[in-house]
Parts: C-alpha cells; sequence; structure tokens
C-alpha cells in the first residue's frame, strides 16, 4: 500500500469535506462569496472622479485629480497601519471572524462614502475602510491554509 503524500492542512477552520471538490461545490461555499465581497470593495474607484467633482463642480480637474490621489493614499496608509494588527488579532481570535469584520466595516464605511457630502467626510470613510479591511494578509494565509500543495 502507497501511503498518500498529502498533509492534511494545518490551522482553525472550517473546512467542510475532505474528498474533491467541484465546481458547483465552489461557487457554493462561504469561503468563494468572501472573495466575491473582497473584490467588490474596490469597485468604487470607477468613479471617485466623479464624486469628488460632485461635491464642489467649481474645482479645477487638476485639484479634483489630487484629491482622488489623497483618497487613494489614505486608503493605503490606513491598510498598511492595521494590517499586522489584524494579522494578530486572527491568531488569537480566527481568521474567519477577523475577515468578517473587515468586511462588515468594509460595507458600512462604503455607505457612508457614498452618502458623504464632503471631502473631508469620505475622506474620513475612506481611511476607516482602509484600517478595517488591512486583512489581506489575513486571507492570504486562510488560503494557503486550505489549499494543498501540489508536489
Amino acid at each position: 500500500m502507497e501511503e498518500s503524500s498529502q498533509q492534511e492542512p494545518t490551522g482553525n477552520l472550517d473546512r467542510g469535506k475532505t474528498g474533491g471538490t467541484s465546481c458547483s461545490d465552489i461557487f457554493k461555499s462561504e469561503k468563494y462569496h468572501t472573495c466575491r465581497a473582497c473584490y467588490f470593495t474596490h469597485v468604487v474607484q470607477s468613479y471617485l472622479f466623479y464624486q469628488l467633482k460632485s461635491f464642489d463642480p467649481n474645482l479645477p480637474d487638476a485639484t479634483i485629480a489630487s484629491q482622488a490621489g489623497i483618497m487613494q493614499g489614505s486608503f493605503a496608509a490606513a491598510q498598511l497601519c492595521t494590517a499586522m494588527l489584524w494579522g494578530r488579532v486572527s491568531d488569537a481570535g480566527g481568521r474567519k471572524r477577523v475577515l468578517l469584520i473587515g468586511l462588515t466595516g468594509t460595507t458600512i464605511s462604503c455607505i457612508g462614502f457614498g452618502l458623504s457630502t464632503s471631502f473631508w467626510q469620505a475622506l474620513c470613510f475612506r481611511m476607516v475602510a482602509g484600517a478595517l479591511n488591512g486583512n489581506v494578509g489575513v486571507m492570504r494565509t486562510m488560503i494557503s491554509e486550505i489549499v494543498r500543495e501540489k508536489k
């Protein structure tokens, strides 16, 4: 008898079935929907210029472009500042919990961002979204624990 060279993944995730996975199982899984939700949080970038223009139509395009850069930079800076913290929290409290907190916070901040009426309100909501979405490393760790390496 041959021993299987595949090892069980480590970690504290709920893995469901241990056998093969079909495409329909993947699309029904909550992991798939979590990844899709993370993707849709970045759709806001396409309309940023027009939203900033609606705050003050008299501003020149160069100023609005600068505001858009500040907005995107603030998101990335907030994400950078909290990524390590979210990693530590996920090690202590569970990866699923951290991802759900991040997605819920990002959803709320995206709604606030969409309803904001000034540049400063939009900037604050964007920074909150970045701070609560510093979980890219957590997601990568989660995926590496789930996916089996082919040898």
